[in-house]
């Protein structure tokens, strides 16, 4: 994924959101907006599009137990087509609404 290019959004690293949980990327003021990176302490990491300092657009969530989501999001939520792949090696490929 590429930054968003956009004049008004600014690019910071590591910054402190919430608890030990970290953002490097870009802001619209001081709010997650454009592309980013968010590590949580139980070592979650999501590497994607955000807006209004929720999860919006195209991303990806790798899980602490090493599950991933790759797909479409919708405030913070899987929402739309994405790709959830099991550590264990099972896949499922369709369409999400609210996470389920």
């Amino acid at each position: 994924m590429d930054l968003v290019k956009d004049e008004n959004l600014t690019w910071k690293e590591k910054v402190e959101v919430k608890y030990g949980e970290f953002y490097t990327g870009q802001f619209l003021d001081d709010v997650r907006s454009g592309y980013g990176v968010q590590d949580w302490p139980d070592g979650s990491r999501y590497e994607g599009m955000w807006a209004n300092n929720k999860i919006n657009g195209l991303g990806r969530l790798v899980h602490s137990d090493k599950d991933v989501y790759e797909g479409e999001w919708v405030d913070d939520k899987a929402n739309g087509f994405g790709k959830y792949t099991h550590a264990n090696g099972a896949v499922y490929e369709g369409t999400w609404k609210d996470d389920f």
